[in-house]
């Protein structure tokens, strides 16, 4: 199963992504970070809920590394810290989701046991 606590990575790229004068590769790097954590979390969310994760899919767009989405300094600096929102609104739902079905498998075993 996916770890939600992958997304600390993205996260932290992005933060430093906030800090001008970045050398390109960086940006690069990032958006492929980006483009593979969003992606999984369009596949998570398919593969648990059978749910379009919309929100992805549009960082996906923007981050995609082969074809780029030209805007201001402002703007990038903008959605970085909606993506990273994003992000963590995602790993606590996942870690929740994770917890539940723990739960329910504890409680399922004790029930078989008997």
């Amino acid at each position: 199963m996916f770890d939600p606590k992958l997304y600390y990575i993205p996260m932290a790229l992005l933060l430093f992504a906030i800090i001008p004068d970045m050398p390109y590769q960086y940006y690069v790097s990032l958006k492929i970070v980006v483009s593979i954590a969003a992606g999984a979390s369009i596949y998570y969310g398919w593969k648990r809920y059978k749910d379009k994760d919309l929100a992805a899919g549009a960082i996906l767009i923007f981050y995609n590394p082969f074809l780029p989405i030209r805007m201001s300094y402002e703007w990038w600096s903008t959605l970085d810290l909606l993506v990273i929102f994003y992000f963590y609104l995602r790993m606590q739902a996942m870690a929740d989701d994770i917890k539940q079905q723990q739960y329910r498998d504890e409680h399922n075993n004790r029930f078989d046991q008997k």
